[in-house]
């Protein structure tokens, strides 16, 4: 099993195609917290144990969502990847997901707090990369990177290598 790693796969399939209405869920998963923290933080979709699709009534592949919701039922999903390769020599990819459409700004800091990058950027909710290149911040080391929205920010650290 791979619970004990972290990692939970789920995968639901019906034979009669069944229309559900924008907003509904097809499903619910409810977590009981162990310890402190953000749970937009601590959850992450992702292919590795089953592959992440949704079919639409084509049988076209559609882009599947995962939502978060307050006890308001107001959506809040907002979250950030580690980027990947980390550490990384050339290029890295930093993967965000954002509930709602929104203006997002990156910036990537060096350790001393010197911003190197500022990008700012309009996204529509769903999910999104940033490719950062090592050439782009001049040297290696350890350099802050954080996704700001008006509904939270995230700060996570990488390292590029010679």
């Amino acid at each position: 099993s791979k619970l004990n790693e972290g990692l939970l796969s789920t995968s639901l399939s019906n034979a009669e195609l069944k229309s559900i209405n924008e907003g509904d869920a097809l499903f619910t998963l409810y977590f009981k917290a162990l310890d402190n923290g953000n749970l937009r933080s601590s959850l992450w979709q992702s292919s590795e144990l089953t592959k992440e699709e949704v079919y639409d009534e084509n049988m076209a592949i559609q882009k599947l969502n995962v939502e978060f919701r307050n006890a308001d039922n107001v959506s809040s999903a907002f979250l950030m990847a580690q980027n990947s390769p980390n550490p990384f020599k050339e290029n890295t990819t930093i993967v965000f997901e954002i509930g709602r459409s929104a203006n997002v700004t990156f910036k990537v800091t060096d350790i001393n707090g010197k911003l190197l990058q500022n990008r700012n950027a309009y996204y529509e909710a769903g999910r999104h990369s940033i490719t950062v290149s090592s050439n782009e911040l001049k040297s290696s080391g350890i350099f802050l990177y954080t996704i700001e929205t008006d509904f939270g920010s995230i700060t996570k650290k990488m390292v590029v290598i010679d």
